[in-house]
């Protein structure tokens, strides 16, 4: 049975709202972006199935253990930093194919220039809303309960904002 899309409201950089429609991938796809996305943030995977292994106390299994959301949260953040730092156009793009903005009239990923011309901020909080679609269920069971990833939303639109805005670039 096919997922449901599901629709959110993501905030451009100047405060206006967009309503956006995020399918859920096929799973074909989806094990190829996890694949991808594995490749690049490695280490901050790492990171979060270490923050889990130090939550297990003696042989209580990693579902029962009571996690550290401090750890899982910072691991969520360095995997959500490395995406942006180690990803490129192609792979932003890739990740959008299955989005609309501005209730379905938009495709993303066919006007990806138009639409993140300095708007980087809401290009941060698409691609994070794209992950949290298609794997927040995977994260959800591998570690039991709710991961509430709020925060960490809009901590990646801040530093998507300013990672873009404050760099000095060349293009030619």
């Amino acid at each position: 049975m096919a997922k449901e899309p599901v629709t959110k409201i993501i905030k451009d950089d100047d405060g206006e709202d967009h309503v956006y429609i995020f399918t859920p991938v096929g799973s074909s796809k989806g094990v190829k972006m996890m694949r991808t996305l594995m490749h690049i943030a490695g280490g901050s995977i790492g990171q979060l199935i270490d923050s889990i292994k130090s939550a297990v106390q003696g042989d209580e299994a990693a579902l029962d253990a009571d996690l550290d959301g401090q750890l899982i949260g910072s691991a969520l953040r360095e995997l959500a930093k490395s995406i942006f730092e180690h990803g490129d156009e192609k792979l932003f793009r890739d990740l959008l194919a299955f989005v609309t903005r501005d209730d379905g009239r938009v495709e993303v990923q066919a006007t990806f220039d138009q639409v993140y011309q300095a708007n980087y901020g809401e290009l941060g909080v698409a691609i994070f809303s794209v992950l949290e679609v298609n794997y927040g269920p995977l994260l959800r069971r591998l570690f039991g309960g709710e991961v509430d990833l709020s925060g960490l939303k809009d901590k990646l639109t801040t530093k998507a904002s300013s990672l873009f805005s404050s760099r000095p670039t060349s293009i030619g």
